[in-house]
């Protein structure tokens, strides 16, 4: 009997320890990230909005008042009442209305971040309003809904080293704001480094040159081919 019901107890500590979202292919290699941050596009969506969901329907067709870089993802707990105020610390403005209000806002961030070991990362995403993790294009961590600042965590599997896509989604109705992008570091939680966040890495392509070698046999193969149809002929 309590050999049973340890068997069970274990199973439920083995499930609740799996990963919410496993990842085996990076889109790109160790050291191949290019321009330090994550890109951000800002959006004015002046009206109350209380779901990440009802932001993205709002912003199709809607021009973006601005974009901005995010070098650290963690913004302090403010009454801010611009980007430039919100991104303080954190972040500059790339091109727009930096004075734009960060009341009733929606933004959108982009980039990589750099896995330099594989295995199991737990992932803290605190916001007010609510905010979206993505990995690899998968939800990670959901902190939708429109609250104060609270933490959501989840876990990500990386079977593999290398540099993976990320996506933030974060909007903001009233009040107080703040984004805070953490992860699990010596027994509790740390700000993502800003050395393994990047805007961008180099395109993949799928032809792999041929060895000059490789063109010569190419060119006897085809040199003979051409003798023997001669000779056929």
């Amino acid at each position: 009997m309590y050999k049973l019901l340890a068997a069970v107890i274990g199973t439920l500590m083995i499930s609740s320890a799996q990963a919410a979202i496993s990842l085996s292919t990076p889109a790109a290699a160790l050291g191949s990230g290019s321009v330090p941050g994550l890109t951000g596009t800002f959006w004015s969506v002046g009206a109350f909005l209380p779901t990440i969901a009802a932001n993205d329907a709002a912003i199709v067709g809607l021009s973006p008042a601005a974009t901005f870089r995010l070098t650290t993802p963690s913004t302090a707990y403010n009454l801010n009442s611009t980007l430039t105020n919100f991104l303080a610390g954190a972040g500059t403005v790339l091109t727009g209305n930096g004075a734009a209000p960060i009341t009733q806002s929606y933004s959108i961030i982009d980039g990589f971040i750099s896995i330099g070991t594989p295995g199991v990362r737990t992932f803290s995403l605190g916001s007010d309003d609510g905010s979206q993790l993505f990995v690899g294009g998968q939800l990670a961590v959901n902190n939708d809904g429109n609250h104060p600042l609270i933490p959501a965590t989840d876990t990500v599997d990386f079977q593999a080293a290398g540099l993976y896509a990320i996506r933030l989604k974060f909007f903001e109705n009233t009040g107080a704001t703040a984004l805070q992008l953490q992860w699990d570091e010596a027994g509790g939680f740390a700000t993502v480094p800003s050395g393994l966040l990047f805007s961008s890495v180099p395109t993949n392509t799928s032809v792999v040159p041929l060895p000059a070698a490789g063109w010569l046999l190419m060119g006897g193969v085809a040199l003979i081919g051409g003798f023997a149809r001669r000779r056929k002929g």
